[in-house]
């Protein structure tokens, strides 16, 4: 089942009350997500080779206060190199997102109006509409582009190590050593 015939299947006023309980700080939001609902009902698909995942994720913060909430993350079906990596989705077209298909731990795990909900919870982290989200993908990416452009020696006046960071932040170096090294 991909994204839009799940979408297809439900209402407005039935996902509404799901999206409080999953996201209760997100009541002022409510006209945006709706927005962005009856968009994607209207919208063209563009046909992709990733699927939806939805994880349930346990971190901890800076208070050392443990931390739930599902991660969306997306899949690719047929990775050329084999390995099969995880994207983030947040600044994915929505048309995309429609044709993406619905991983089968994900199906088994969540209910389809919890599905819903947490997809559009990602797929709304940098604005309610498309423009705002492209709007943010091309600040980020001016700043990527800033940053490859530099000299080595604008890097190192413009940028911070890793241990200078820990030592302005006042971070304890017991941090597990494959955190350190993790790569995504």
């Amino acid at each position: 089942m991909i994204f839009y015939d799940l979408l297809n299947k439900y209402n407005w006023n039935d996902l509404h009350e799901s999206l409080l309980v999953l996201y209760p700080d997100e009541e002022r939001n409510m006209k945006g997500y709706k927005s962005v609902f009856e968009t994607l009902i209207s919208i063209e698909t563009i046909e992709t080779d990733f699927e939806i995942i939805i994880e349930n994720c346990i971190d901890t913060n800076s208070d050392g206060e443990k931390i739930v909430y599902e991660s969306v993350s997306g899949k690719k079906l047929n990775p050329e190199n084999g390995e099969s990596e995880i994207y983030g989705l947040d600044f994915t077209p929505w048309g995309e997102w429609l044709c993406m298909s619905i991983n089968e731990n994900t199906r088994n795990n969540y209910s389809e109006p919890e599905i819903i909900c947490h997809c559009l919870n990602e797929m709304t982290f940098y604005g309610f509409t498309q423009e705002k989200i492209q709007e943010q993908a091309c600040e980020l990416q001016a700043i990527i582009d800033e940053f490859d452009n530099m000299s080595d020696e604008e890097k190192a006046a413009n940028t911070y190590t890793f241990d200078e960071v820990k030592k302005i932040f006042e971070i304890d170096d017991d941090i597990p050593e494959d955190l350190i090294n993790k790569r995504d």
